[in-house]
């Protein structure tokens, strides 16, 4: 007796992901309609996947959370609310947690604020490396004493770009 074969299910692909592709110079990476693969499908995405060196997701409460075992009403309790609703806002991107629930969530999975949000630390980081550029051009143009000369050393200290930074 021969068994019945079962049909392929193809790998869900997202809507427009074929256009998109053809719309561009990537149109060899589209086959078409029906013949996806999976290896084809995950080099489309990395060639769409524009070059952004150590970027990091806007912050990382979910994976924490999951890896400690507890769920979104476990996490919620904890932070002092009555409901998860918050904590999936705050997973999904949807909402910035305070300075005080981000502190929360440092003494809750004994990690620091700048890595459970690396992401929006890596953006502000990059906001106030402008800012201290821009206030040191204006010192330097100013007449050096003896506080403004540590203020500059402290200043180029934060205008560095981050890779010269790490040793």
């Amino acid at each position: 007796m021969h068994q019945r074969q079962q049909p392929v299910r193809e790998p869900a692909i997202r809507p427009g992901f074929t256009e998109l592709a053809e719309f561009g110079k990537l149109s060899h990476l589209c086959p078409p309609a029906g013949s996806f693969t999976l290896e084809g499908v995950s080099q489309a995405k990395k060639a769409l996947t524009p070059p952004m060196a150590h970027t990091k997701l806007l912050n990382y409460l979910r994976s924490h959370r999951k890896r400690a075992g507890l769920s979104q009403a476990d996490v919620a309790f904890l932070l002092g609310g009555d409901s998860g609703a918050h904590v999936s806002r705050y997973e999904r991107f949807h909402r910035t947690p305070s300075l005080l629930t981000a502190l929360a969530y440092e003494a809750i999975f004994d990690t620091a604020v700048s890595e459970l949000l690396a992401g929006e630390y890596q953006r502000i980081e990059r906001q106030v490396m402008g800012r201290a550029q821009t206030l040191l051009r204006r010192m330097r143009k100013q007449p050096t004493d003896r506080a403004t000369s540590r203020k500059l050393t402290f200043l180029q200290v934060i205008a560095q770009p981050l890779a010269a930074k790490k040793p």
